[in-house]
């Protein structure tokens, strides 16, 4: 069984001068399915600094990675953009060594 991967944006800066370090971020999830059904979510952002991927808070130190997934994490990813080549590699790894909260 394969796995593939979908890159879903929730927000786009609308300032792209404040999108790494200014507070406008661009945020997302990269969703993990297998079979047809989401089974890891791995979130992101544009901000250079403290964020957490497996549960989607800025801040890390305030993290504790309990993120109990639902609905919610899994929504849209149909309609997301299909990872290939060296992203997908790359997500592939990513989620063998934990970078994604899984079911």
């Amino acid at each position: 069984m394969s796995t593939t991967f979908y890159v879903v944006t929730d927000k786009l800066s609308t300032n792209p001068e404040l999108s790494s370090n200014g507070g406008d971020y661009t945020e997302g999830r990269t969703v993990a399915v297998r079979n047809g059904w989401p089974t890891g979510v791995r979130y992101w952002t544009s901000w250079d600094g403290g964020f957490c991927n497996l549960c989607g808070r800025y801040e890390p130190f305030d993290c504790n990675c309990s993120n109990v997934l639902d609905d919610r994490d899994w929504h849209g990813w149909e309609a997301g953009e299909l990872l290939t080549g060296r992203d997908h590699e790359i997500a592939l790894a990513r989620l063998a060594n934990g970078g994604f909260t899984l079911v």
